[in-house]
């Protein structure tokens, strides 16, 4: 099983890398020649970033509370 999970890992991070060689060359190219290019990395789109669901009194309070945790006022 280990030997699966790293195999996987592996793939992972091989796509990873390739993607971001893609829309490295693909920006800078566009960018030369004034062309669109894709905004959105792979990473996003496969691994899509938690939505805020915290009101901003939540989140001011938690940076409270953190920054009382490290001895701040």
């Amino acid at each position: 099983m280990p030997m699966i999970i790293q195999r996987q890992n592996e793939q992972s991070a091989f796509c990873n890398y390739m993607a971001m060689c893609a829309f490295n060359v693909n920006e800078i190219v566009a960018k030369r020649y004034g062309g669109a290019y894709m905004t959105t990395k792979y990473h996003d789109v496969v691994n899509p970033p938690k939505e805020e669901t915290r009101t901003s009194e939540e989140v001011i309070n938690g940076i409270k509370e953190k920054l009382n945790a490290l001895g701040g006022e």
